[in-house]
């Protein structure tokens, strides 16, 4: 059953891309020409900023979109180093993190193989849940917010554990969290791909994702990847 769920939302979503896709495209191309004949009228040109800040956001919701409905491979197979990543990532949802006390222990020999763009949009996306679910927490006045960021190298697979003292997640949804388009929030606030994207690209990786919660005190969300060949750490 759930599988068949899961191919019925991947042809809603070739679907959704096809439809909205072509009509985004073009009116993109007009939005760059148009903005081209109104460079003298600067409060034209702040609207059209804003329209194309806009249009940008539903592109990169289609792209969401087409990793979950066509899960490829990863699209290279090079070393990645994790504290690089996670770096980048920290620097990417500084917003999001700005009031939270952030601790990382990646050290530098640690080194996954993959895609860093893909790796890069997971960590990032734990990152960001991680912080939400602090903010979340009503209760955390005594308490600072807090995320750890840790991995480790054993057996020929790294792992990376983000870690928050949050909101935690109830019993009653856990098994549920990694379903495609579930989400608690609003409609507004996310379409509930996070998660499932994180996985299809994780396993593409020949990884694994797990979560450990517990509701009111906190979540351990941890990747586990392959390892990059020793010859391709220098």
């Amino acid at each position: 059953i759930q599988s068949e769920k899961v191919r019925a939302l991947g042809d809603l979503s070739a679907g959704i891309m096809h439809e909205i896709g072509n009509p985004l495209n073009f009116t993109m191309t007009a939005l760059e020409v148009a903005s081209a004949d109104a460079e003298d009228d600067p409060d034209l040109q702040e609207c059209f900023t804003d329209m194309g800040e806009g249009l940008t956001r539903i592109k990169d919701i289609l792209a969401d979109l087409r990793t979950f409905a066509y899960p490829t491979t990863a699209e290279s197979s090079r070393p990645v180093a994790i504290a690089g990543l996670v770096s980048s990532a920290l620097r990417l949802t500084g917003s999001e993190v700005k009031d939270i006390s952030v601790e990382v222990k990646t050290p530098a020999e640690h080194t996954a193989r993959g895609s860093r763009s893909q790796l890069l949009h997971v960590i990032m996306n734990l990152i960001v849940n991680a912080a939400r679910a602090i903010h979340d927490r009503a209760d955390l006045d005594s308490e600072q917010g807090c995320i750890r960021i840790i991995s480790s190298d054993q057996d020929n697979h790294v792992t990376i554990s983000v870690m928050d003292n949050g909101v935690g997640i109830p019993d009653a949804i856990k098994d549920r969290i990694f379903d495609p388009f579930f989400t608690t929030r609003d409609v507004q606030q996310g379409m509930g791909l996070g998660l499932s994207l994180c996985r299809t690209i994780i396993d593409h990786h020949k990884g694994g994702i797990t979560v450990d919660s517990e509701s009111g005190r906190g979540t351990i969300m941890t990747l586990s990847l392959p390892t990059a060949f020793s010859e391709d750490r220098s």
